[in-house]
């Protein structure tokens, strides 16, 4: 039996989960939203945690700490909106959540913390890394896009690569070659793309629908958030957001061209990258310097030349968030890349291409499972699959497009199966119930811990 300290699982997900977790080990924490869980998870996420007491080993070791992890706290709470505390606020925030992961895991002597996702959103970051500099065993999960399957590591660093997991696991996913993925968070805007071509009293209805839906949200954030940031203060930085998001989208059409217009693109070699939606964990934490996306087409810009064309697709679900008026002047700055519409098919700009470079999108892996070349700026979990390059500094990136590239889809095929092996069964994010059918509280939270028990005790298991 392990002293253990889950971070995560929501809902009556996560009742089920700790449920489950009691009878094997000793859970002396669970951060969660659940009327049992501790503590309030969403306390932690907009960072209303009250400051408690400061060993004197956690103060010796403060400033190293701060050094290595701040910078990248600073980013990952910035989704929350960057009104919402200036620097000098998240740097107390950064402090007291220090001294409090600290406080949980040496005076309750844990074993092992659990996440049930990536560290993303700042507070499960700081736990995250607290547990490491303290020597405490870490296992983060992360749902994947296939039906009841969740990726698993022992170190955020290895996602992608999965070296510290042994093959322990069953595999039932088959994979199509082609470059078609059904995903389940896109169906919305696959619906809002579709609208555009209906009829304009359908187009009409559903922008009515959309309207309504962000007035309730706006109603909503008021209510719960006014006590914490002051009711009028809410109601004008919602005002400002509007205003930024009207003229992101202007930027967008400005800057943006229809694929037809850019001209010829036959004899010539082709890129595509497709935009992540910010702010989101596969820029913050699988992305690293690559989190600024620009950065990453500077490098294929300037590295390429006239060599080829660049295409850049933005996510459709992109606000202004990290998209103000500089991110398209850096762009357009570059004269060998050409930002597309955002109702360009992404399937067809993948078929145009050379070469498809991403940080760590689901567009790498629909291109690699079509037959084309992708190079990767981040960690993604198909990264050690074949067809994918990670980029570094030595790489020659014209090489890549000149190079034949022979595609072998058993031999991706195998190194798939090999990888689902490491993957355990069950749903860990609430969001994914819906990709299982009969889906049983209960039985998945059995499943999902029975695995990790298996993982924890399994010598092959690195730490």
């Amino acid at each position: 039996m392990k002293n253990i300290y889950v971070y995560g699982f929501v809902s009556h997900l996560g009742e089920a989960v700790i449920r489950e977790f009691k009878k094997h080990h000793s859970v002396i924490g669970w951060l969660s939203d659940c009327d049992k869980s501790s503590e309030n998870i969403f306390e932690y996420l907009y960072g209303v945690v009250k400051s408690g007491a400061i060993d004197k080993i956690a103060l010796k070791n403060y400033e190293i700490f701060y050094n290595k992890y701040f910078h990248k706290f600073l980013l990952m709470v910035q989704r929350r909106g960057v009104y919402w505390k200036d620097f000098h606020e998240i740097r107390n925030e950064f402090s007291i959540l220090y001294y409090n992961a600290y406080n949980i895991f040496t005076r309750n002597s844990v074993d092992i913390v659990i996440f049930s996702n990536l560290p993303h959103e700042g507070s499960d970051y700081i736990f995250y890394n607290v547990a490491k500099e303290l020597g405490i065993k870490s296992v983060v999960l992360h749902q994947s896009i296939f039906p009841n399957k969740a990726f698993v590591v022992t170190s955020l660093p290895d996602f992608g690569r999965f070296d510290s997991i042994p093959e322990l696991f069953t595999n039932n996913v088959e994979i199509q070659e082609g470059y078609d993925q059904k995903l389940i968070y896109m169906s919305e805007i696959e619906r809002k793309i579709a609208v555009q071509k209906e009829t304009f009293l359908i187009r009409a209805i559903a922008k009515c629908k959309d309207t309504f839906e962000f007035l309730l949200a706006i109603i909503n954030s008021i209510i719960n958030y006014r006590t914490e940031k002051g009711f009028f203060r809410h109601i004008a930085l919602k005002a400002v957001k509007v205003v930024e998001d009207y003229n992101f989208k202007n930027n967008l059409r400005k800057y943006s061209q229809i694929l037809s217009d850019i001209g010829d693109l036959r004899g010539k070699k082709v890129v595509y990258v497709p935009l992540h939606l910010q702010p989101e964990l596969t820029t913050v934490t699988l992305g690293d310097l690559y989190e600024d996306q620009l950065s990453m087409i500077e490098v294929l810009s300037i590295n390429l030349g006239c060599k080829a064309v660049i295409l850049v697709k933005e996510n459709p679900k992109q606000t202004s968030f990290q998209r103000k008026k500089g991110f398209f002047e850096r762009i357009n700055s570059l004269e060998n890349v050409y930002l597309v519409d955002t109702a360009s098919s992404s399937k067809k700009l993948i078929e145009l291409s050379d070469l498809i470079a991403t940080i760590s999108g689901t567009a790498g892996w629909e291109a690699v499972k079509g037959g084309k070349r992708c190079l990767l700026f981040g960690r993604p979990w198909y990264g050690s699959l074949p067809g994918c390059t990670t980029y570094s500094s030595d790489l020659d990136i014209s090489g890549l497009l000149e190079d034949d590239f022979d595609f072998d889809f058993d031999k991706l095929k195998k190194a798939f199966h090999l990888l689902m092996q490491k993957c355990i069964d069950g749903v860990v994010d609430f969001g994914y119930i819906g990709q299982v059918d009969q889906f049983s509280y209960e039985k998945n939270a059995k499943t999902i811990v029975d695995s990790l028990n298996m993982l924890i005790l399994d010598e092959k298991t690195e730490w």
